[in-house]
């Protein structure tokens, strides 16, 4: 997972955004996900599928790049 700096939320300027991870999850990717540190996305990446999270207020954007 190779992430440049984190945003801030487009929505509402949080600092508690995540990458969202598109993949099958594995017990490390588990363990992000309840450190709040991922979120993971769907197993089919498309067009739109969005590449940040934020954690406060669910907003989802960005272009994952596959």
């Amino acid at each position: 997972m190779k992430k440049e700096t984190k945003p801030l939320c487009q929505s509402c300027g949080s600092h508690k955004v995540v990458p969202i991870v598109y993949e099958m999850p594995s017990r490390e990717n588990i363990k992000l996900v309840r450190e709040c540190k991922i979120v993971l996305g769907d197993c089919v990446i498309g067009p739109d599928s969005p590449e940040w999270h934020c954690l406060d207020c669910e907003f989802e954007w960005g272009l994952y790049m596959y």
